[in-house]
């Protein structure tokens, strides 16, 4: 059995200009919010308890790496 748990790569300090609308991001500022890490808790228990694999995917290029290696080390496969 697989349980997977899709994590969201974000900048929690992302603003727009006021003007123009345009979002202004970091791509390597950003992280999983507290509500992925929720997630990704949620779904490493219910992997414990139903004996499974735990898989946590993204979307996103090479900055999104850290956050995939942060699930790795709580557990994630």
């Amino acid at each position: 059995m697989l349980v997977a748990v899709a994590l969201r790569h974000t900048d929690p300090r992302a603003g727009a200009d006021p003007l123009t609308g345009r979002i202004h991001r970091d791509p390597y500022a950003g992280g999983a919010s507290p509500a992925d890490r929720c997630a990704l808790e949620h779904a490493l228990r219910l992997a414990r308890t139903l004996d499974a694999r735990c898989l946590a995917v993204t979307v996103g290029g090479a900055e999104a790496d850290p956050l995939l290696r942060e699930a790795l080390a709580a557990g994630a496969d």
